[in-house]
Parts: structure tokens; sequence; C-alpha cells
């Protein structure tokens, strides 16, 4: 999750808007894209049906030094298609959900 800290003592979360959030998640993914263990990869096996294929796309995410990055933006983003950080759809409703919890 993104987390950003007001360089005073206490280094209580600064509250940034949702589109704040969007551009910060977009703007350190794209950054570190040099580091995806996908950048090689073709981007339809991240978005495919097939059981084995998300299986395959989620064991690609699983040692990606980015991974972090790309789910923070897909849940900022709310995107419904594809693996992302290493999760389905579903899985990134439930860590969003998580979240909002806490």
């Amino acid at each position: 999750m993104i987390h950003e800290k007001n360089n005073s003592e206490d280094s209580s979360p600064i509250n940034f808007s949702q589109e704040t959030r969007r551009l910060i998640a977009y703007d350190r993914l794209v950054n570190n894209l040099g580091s995806a263990a996908c950048k090689d990869k073709g981007v339809e096996l991240f978005f495919e049906f097939d059981s084995s294929k998300i299986k395959e796309a989620k064991k690609i995410c699983a040692d990606c030094e980015i991974k972090d990055l790309c789910l923070d933006f897909a849940i900022l983003n709310q995107e419904s298609n594809g693996v992302w950080g290493g999760t389905t759809p579903d899985e990134r409703n439930r860590i969003a959900c998580t979240r909002r919890l806490r």
C-alpha cells in the first residue's frame, strides 16, 4: 500500500486524495518497470482466463521486485481484469476491502 510520511517528528501518514494516490502509484510503477519480471513476457498471458495461464502469470509475479507497486496500482485503479502484482481481480477486491477496514 502507498505510505507517505510527513517530515514532522510524529511521522503520521499524509492523507492524499484518491486521485493523488493513483498518480503516485502510476509514477512509481512506471519508474520501476525496468525491474518488472513480466517486462519480456507477452502481455496476453496476464489477461488469460484459463486457470493454467493464471497460475503461470502468478508464478512470474511471485519473484518480481515490483509486485507490490503493481498491486497498489491495480487496487487504486480498480483494475477488473488480469493478473496484477500476482493477484486476480477477486483477490484484489478482497485485499482492497481489508485495506479499507484498517
